[in-house]
């Protein structure tokens, strides 16, 4: 998995969206307890969810 994330010159360099590291964070979780996803598994995010959404679903890359 890769994640980049694009800031604007103005920027501060703290001030970044945290929420797609969670998903990371999640998913390194999972590989601890050595759990693994699979392309069309989904995973529930809880009442808050992530990004308003509640379930995260796994898809295959574009090739």
């Amino acid at each position: 998995m890769a994640l980049s994330l694009l800031l604007e010159d103005e920027d501060e360099p703290d001030d970044f969206p945290r929420t797609p590291i969670k998903i990371f964070q999640l998913l390194g979780d999972y590989a601890k307890q050595g759990r693994t996803v699979t392309a069309g598994e989904a995973t529930k995010l809880g009442t808050t969810g992530l990004f308003g959404f509640r379930v995260l679903f796994y898809l295959p890359a574009i090739q």
